[in-house]
């Protein structure tokens, strides 16, 4: 839990936010595999705020995704992402509570899908404007994560490290020959970080943004619509499709291995 001088401080920035004073009160919603979050309400329990603190994690590090996700508020806040209210450098973020349904609760028969195409078109260009991606920078991204499955202590298939090291091998040449779709990504394009609100559509928890091709977000929300049967799917290029299938594929079988093995309930499913 927050310590008391910190939910203070918390609470003083969300006053000076919404210009009324509140009553709060701090309610725990969700404990995942690497954070932990507060519903902050006030008066008569309206929400307000989230409270979002980046758990410790061996193979993601606390540090960089508070970072990452830091950057995109900046960037997105108060268009296709909450403002931040308050953040610190100790791991902790406040952000304005978001009222709508997650996507995968949505009639489908009230929502343009081609809003969600534009959602993450919206990303893609405004993250290569205002970001200098470079393809050593998602080669990195995979060498790195490669070596802390490989490092762990929680046994991660040896399989899955080395088909994920094979296809990031395959990678540089396909982040040459599509160089012009380099930017940064989302990363976590799942169902329940879409927020819909009378057919507008947010996105929350960009801890996973990063330099990637523009395909792996198509991609991620095209494996979780099907593992749910959501009736939405992105085009993506057909020649590059098997590829980030593969990758998408790999790096979630990879994640539920460490979800397992920390007990934790997973949103979708693998056969």
């Amino acid at each position: 839990m927050i310590p008391e001088n910190l939910k203070t401080d918390i609470e003083i920035a969300i006053v000076e936010q919404t210009k009324n004073y509140q009553q709060f009160s701090w309610q725990p919603i969700d404990k995942g595999y690497t954070n932990e979050k507060y519903l902050i309400s006030g008066n008569e329990q309206e929400p307000l705020a989230v409270c979002k603190i980046f758990s410790k994690n061996e193979i993601y590090q606390s540090e960089l995704r508070f970072e990452r996700e830091k950057h995109a508020l900046e960037l997105f806040g108060g268009d296709i992402a909450p403002k931040i209210i308050w953040e610190n450098k100790s791991g902790i973020l406040i952000y304005e509570y978001l009222l709508g349904q997650e996507l995968h609760l949505v009639d489908y028969n009230l929502l343009d899908p081609s809003e969600i195409t534009g959602i993450i078109e919206k990303i893609h260009r405004k993250s290569k404007e205002k970001r200098n991606a470079i393809k050593e920078d998602v080669i990195k991204y995979y060498t790195k994560i490669a070596e802390l499955f490989e490092s762990s202590r929680d046994d991660y298939p040896p399989k899955l490290i080395e088909k994920l090291k094979k296809l990031t091998n395959l990678q540089v040449e396909i982040l040459d020959e599509y160089s012009e779709h380099l930017t940064h990504v989302h990363g976590d394009l799942i169902p329940p970080n879409f927020i819909v609100n009378e057919g507008k559509i947010k996105l929350l928890d960009w801890e996973f943004s990063r330099p990637e091709l523009t395909f792996f977000d198509f991609q991620y929300f095209n494996y979780y619509a099907e593992a749910h049967d959501i009736p939405v799917r992105l085009n993506i290029k057909a020649e590059i499709k098997n590829f980030y299938s593969n990758i998408v594929d790999v790096l979630e079988r990879l994640w539920r291995h460490g979800y397992l093995k920390k007990n934790k309930n997973i949103f979708y499913h693998i056969d």
